[in-house]
């Protein structure tokens, strides 16, 4: 325990230093991380919207999450007839351009 008259701390504490304003980046240059891997993020999605087969007004009220899951479907359902089209596309008379040809496939 203190004595009477005693000092307990007898350091003062320093005060920090002053930093140096950082000078702004410059003109059309994004600092900070977040907000440029948004923007990429945000641009990334607007080309996946952009490919969906909807009018403009419905792509413009589509949320983020609504075109992910729209273009997940997409790939799903494409992986799966992908996989039955190979088994037409590999006989050995059939041709790619034949394969490739969406008029061929109305009919299955």
């Amino acid at each position: 325990m203190l004595q009477a008259g005693g000092v307990y701390a007898v350091k003062k504490r320093k005060k920090p230093a002053q930093k140096s304003p950082k000078p702004p980046p410059p003109e059309g240059v994004l600092s900070n991380p977040s907000k440029r891997h948004r923007d990429r993020l945000n641009q990334e999605l607007n080309k996946l919207t952009s490919l969906l087969p909807f009018p403009e007004d419905v792509q413009a009220r589509l949320d983020k999450l609504s075109v992910l899951r729209l273009i997940v479907g997409y790939l799903k359902v494409k992986s799966y007839f992908m996989a039955e089209d190979d088994k037409y596309c590999q006989h050995p008379y059939v041709s790619w351009e034949t394969c490739l040809d969406p008029s061929n496939y109305a009919s299955k």
